[in-house]
């Protein structure tokens, strides 16, 4: 088919969406309605323009059988889910992570004197950029007493190249306040910012499943925000499960302020958005 007719597809039917959205779901846990077809339809055309194929369903063929299939779907991935983040995003809470959240950690982990904090659905990895400037700029002098450890996981592969590399457009970081643009990155070139070795030091990124992966354990702190929005109640309920399970005891857990916790009764509400493991 030709590139211009690629453009020019219809909108999937919905006998194909229908196999789109059982395979997403399984492979991803994300869970798209039918009023999603339009934007399915949309964002899979361009994997069909670089493949060259001619139908949504040889798409989701190609998928099922080819050699690289475990790749593509991958990709697949990568261009229907929607990245929406910036630094210190709402600062209310990040407010409460350093005033609250963070002393309290600070407190019951004195004898071992380490924290640990995952960033899930950490995007271009503003959100563990970040948590990494509060925990630098609250240890000051003590630092080097302290062993810190921030992991930031999504399941765009996009993403955490994007998010290792550290460089922000302009744009991105118009809000950060001058100091701490001074302090935490570097100007390569007079359109971009890019963060330094030191906050780079304490993160580790990598692609990871939230529905699917083998989590690790022992987090003082898990971020997860405005993630499981993408979720059904099931998947949200599991995830939750293993988020539960992966906190130490008394550690915290902070979700977006819209977003409940359903029928878990395991976390302790503290405050919105904020939770405490029993």
């Amino acid at each position: 088919m030709e590139q211009k007719k690629i453009y020019q597809m219809d909108r999937m039917s919905l006998p194909d969406f229908k196999l789109f959205q059982k395979m997403i779901y399984t492979e991803a846990g994300i869970n798209l309605t039918e009023k999603k077809i339009t934007l399915l339809s949309n964002r899979i055309r361009k994997r069909l323009k670089v493949l060259e194929l001619g139908s949504y369903y040889k798409y989701y063929q190609y998928l099922k059988r080819a050699e690289d299939k475990e790749k593509e779907i991958v990709k697949m991935i990568n261009t229907i889910t929607t990245n929406v983040t910036h630094f210190f995003r709402n600062p209310k809470q990040f407010d409460l992570f350093k005033n609250k959240v963070l002393p309290d950690i600070i407190k019951n982990n004195h004898k071992r004197k380490s924290i640990k904090i995952l960033s899930a659905g950490c995007s271009t990895g503003e959100e563990p950029y970040s948590i990494a400037i509060i925990l630098l700029e609250y240890f000051k002098e003590e630092l080097t007493n302290w062993y810190l450890e921030i992991q930031g996981v999504d399941i765009s592969t996009d993403v955490i190249n994007r998010a290792n590399t550290g460089i922000y457009k302009k744009e991105k970081i118009k809000d950060i306040d001058y100091k701490i643009l001074n302090k935490y990155f570097i100007e390569p070139d007079d359109n971009t910012y890019q963060i330094n070795n030191k906050v780079k030091s304490i993160i580790n990124f990598k692609r990871f499943n939230l529905k699917s992966d083998n989590y690790s354990s022992s987090y003082d702190i898990i971020f997860c925000r405005n993630v499981v929005i993408y979720f059904d109640s099931a998947t949200k309920e599991e995830i939750y499960r293993k988020f539960y399970q992966a906190l130490r005891s008394k550690g915290y857990f902070l979700v977006g302020h819209s977003e409940g916790m359903l029928n878990n009764n395991k976390f302790h509400y503290i405050c919105p958005g904020i939770y405490i493991k029993n």
